[in-house]
């Protein structure tokens, strides 16, 4: 008894992580750390993110640069509707031709060399996810290496497999993409919003207004975007799990003629894998078109009153066409958190 007692305390402690967070895996701690480990499973979104985000910390001067870059190619995309709206105002409405091609000269100029600063933080933020996922990967795979016997006979080989690829490849997928996008996202919000400040108070106001409801529309939709990606990973860790031991069993299956009946099991695990993926992506391929609805709505208004403004001489045209730049640049990253946050429920 006490001999069991301790094997069943050694399963607790090395606890691996689940589809619903990442129970006992705690960054930096190995199974050859001092650290007790003790069962725990992460209940919330957030939770999670902390555990990873302490593997993404140790990649700190990669970090550096990315946060250099972002920030660099978030000012020139805020510098382009200013320069916009200059060209606008100082050189059409005057008819200078001259002043028009240096300005358009200087406006490609920015442009490039913001495409330059975005390239340059993608290409160093994919090194960084993939030395992250590495380790992450490697401390999984060490983790494994001290369970006991008893825990492998409760888990198929399928399912920990899908725990080892498909899981780790969609936090690969969520560091490379995500990390980068949220940084611009919030640098080119806090840019706009300024600069949209000093352009036009009341129509920064209406600007402002689709915010509570973008916001309220996010929740609702990646509240039940994380319930189905849940589905669908576990229902591909049963598939998974199906798939490898009929492989590696297939001479049992033959004895035995189950041929029939592991197709039939397959089938239905496939149709549950295709059912949960179907609603996890309707859901999630709402988040873009509901977004864009209310950008464009937004678009029309803040359009419509700068010109009641513009025809009674209070801003010039000039300056409606670099708010409305940032008006898109603002409603922009407001879209892509909320396609970020419906992403990391996967």
């Amino acid at each position: 008894m006490a001999e069991r007692e301790r094997e069943r305390e050694r399963e607790d402690r090395f606890a691996l992580p689940t589809a619903g967070g990442m129970r006992g895996f705690m960054p930096g701690a190995g199974p050859r750390s001092s650290i007790v480990i003790e069962k725990e499973r992460s209940k919330s979104l957030w939770a999670t993110l902390k555990r990873i985000w302490g593997y993404l910390g140790r990649e700190r001067r990669g970090l550096v640069l990315v946060v250099l870059f972002t920030a660099l190619s978030a000012v020139f995309t805020l510098t382009a509707p200013y320069l916009l709206g200059r060209l606008i105002d100082e050189t059409i409405v005057s008819h200078d031709v001259d002043g028009l091609i240096h300005g358009c000269m200087l406006l490609l100029a920015v442009y490039i060399a913001g495409t330059a600063a975005n390239w340059l933080q993608a290409y160093i933020m994919a090194g960084v996810s993939q030395h992250t996922v590495k380790r992450l990967r490697f401390d999984l795979f060490d983790r494994l290496q001290l369970l006991p016997l008893r825990f492998f006979d409760s888990k198929t080989h399928g399912e920990l497999m899908s725990r080892t690829t498909n899981d780790i490849d969609n936090v690969s997928l969520s560091l490379s993409q995500s990390v980068t996008q949220i940084l611009t996202s919030v640098i080119t919000l806090t840019g706009s919003l300024v600069l949209m400040l000093r352009l036009s108070l009341w129509m920064t106001l209406l600007t402002l207004a689709m915010v509570p409801i973008v916001m309220a529309v996010t929740g609702l939709i990646a509240k039940h975007t994380r319930k189905h990606y849940g589905g669908q990973q576990r229902s591909l860790g049963e598939l998974n799990g199906l798939i490898e031991e009929t492989m590696a069993g297939q001479k049992v299956v033959k004895v035995f003629r189950r041929e029939d009946w592991t197709i039939s099991e397959f089938a239905a695990k496939n149709r549950a894998l295709r059912d949960a993926s179907i609603r996890a992506q309707v859901f999630s391929g709402n988040m873009g078109p509901v977004m864009n609805m209310i950008n464009n709505m937004t678009f029309a208004l803040i359009a419509a009153v700068g010109g009641v403004l513009a025809l009674n001489d209070v801003i010039t045209i000039g300056v409606i066409v670099s708010f409305l730049g940032y008006s898109r640049q603002f409603s922009n990253p407001i879209n892509q958190l909320a396609n970020q946050f419906n992403m990391f429920q996967g």
